[in-house]
């Protein structure tokens, strides 16, 4: 729940999409699938040193480790660089190499914890970090490739259908262009909520959402708007009205916004 968010650093930016990576089933079938396959297939010679509850208590804790340190440090670097509009090759390795660290370090840390320390030699520790970093610039660099070709992706849509589209959702990238939700201002960007995802934009929120039209909304907050749409409840916290939206966020309504939001029927 983000109530009273107008924070939009780049850690707390970072903390809300793990937090969002952790709450879809999808990530956990993911890492569940990848866990099980290697617990079945034994790589690395874990087949033949480990017995099957132990291998599975190592690869859980390898890949669910590296995934929390790899993927939190990648997308707070990726936060971090995003105002500095570097190129994409150095963008994604930057990002690939931020998250591949961590990654390495967490290898390292379990497999010293699983075969003892002495069993690591100083070529092995630069061996791992080496892989871990490469394979987390590869794995930066196929998302930024996926990302470029859904930005660019043609929109099948007929003319009418483009015409009483808001200018807003044709800077999202094609699978996250949806009905509108709301938009909140993050540092020097804006997040575009839809009912198909999340896009940070760099523009001002006053550009935004002069781009919102036709879909009826209003600014709440100075760092909120909201589509009338998107409410899915008006209640008070605190002695604060608060807007709840169908994406799960919670948006203080401030004084100067009460008049307009009470006048399209956003009562508590």
């Amino acid at each position: 729940m983000r109530e009273g968010y107008v924070d939009g650093s780049s850690l707390h930016l970072a903390l809300r999409e793990m937090q969002a990576e952790f709450s879809s089933w999808r990530t956990w079938v993911a890492l569940a699938v990848v866990i099980a396959l290697l617990i079945v297939s034994g790589p690395f010679q874990t087949m033949t040193t480990l017995s099957l509850p132990q291998r599975s208590l190592y690869w859980c804790a390898l890949v669910v480790t590296t995934f929390v340190a790899g993927n939190f440090a990648g997308t707070w670097c990726n936060y971090a660089i995003r105002a500095r509009e570097w190129r994409q090759p150095w963008r994604f390795m930057t990002v690939g190499v931020s998250a591949g660290v961590p990654a390495a370090i967490a290898v390292t840390a379990i497999n010293g914890t699983a075969f003892g320390w002495q069993m690591l030699a100083l070529a092995e520790i630069v061996e791992l970090a080496a892989y871990s970093i490469f394979i987390s610039v590869l794995v930066a660099g196929l998302f930024a490739l996926y990302s470029r070709s859904a930005a660019e992706a043609p929109v099948a849509v007929d003319a009418g259908a483009e015409d009483d589209l808001p200018a807003i959702l044709r800077r999202l990238p094609f699978p996250k262009r949806g009905r509108l939700v709301s938009i909140s201002v993050s540092d020097h960007y804006v997040e575009v909520t839809t009912l198909k995802g999340r896009e940070m934009l760099l523009m001002r929120l006053r550009d935004a959402v002069a781009e919102c039209p036709p879909e009826k909304g209003l600014q709440i907050h100075r760092s909120h708007w909201v589509a009338l749409a998107g409410v899915k409840g008006v209640y008070r916290s605190g002695g604060k009205v608060m807007v709840e939206t169908v994406a799960g966020d919670h948006f203080p309504v401030s004084r100067s916004y009460l008049a307009d939001a009470r006048a399209a029927g956003l009562n508590a």
